[in-house]
This record gives structure tokens, sequence and C-alpha cells, in this order.
């Protein structure tokens, strides 16, 4: 699972830019942490840093 430090320091794999940006601006959180699961990571969970909206938006 991924930490609150995970998401801050963007080492959750999320690639940087998602279409689920688009969808952050118009719903609910609850909506879009349900929408998280699906979306594929372009880097493996902890492997390096990568700048990642979604896990930033994610956070809070």
């Amino acid at each position: 699972h991924a930490t609150v430090r995970d998401l801050l320091s963007h080492r959750t794999g999320l690639s940087p830019y998602s279409d689920l940006m688009v969808y952050v601006w118009s719903h609910e959180r609850d909506e879009i942490y349900k929408r998280l699961r699906y979306l594929k990571p372009s880097l493996s969970f902890r492997q390096r840093y990568q700048y990642s909206n979604v896990s930033f938006v994610t956070a809070g």
C-alpha cells in the first residue's frame, strides 16, 4: 500500500500525467480513490522518483 510519504515523494510508479487528472477537477475525492486502482503504473512501486500529478492530488 502506498503511504503519504510515497505519494509526496513521487515513488508510487504512477505516470506523470493521466486522464484521471481531468476527472479530478470535477469529482469527489472518494470517487477519485476508487478509480486509482485502474491506473497502469509506468514504473515499479518505489522503483525511483517520477513526478506524478495524480499522486500529489491524491495526497491532498
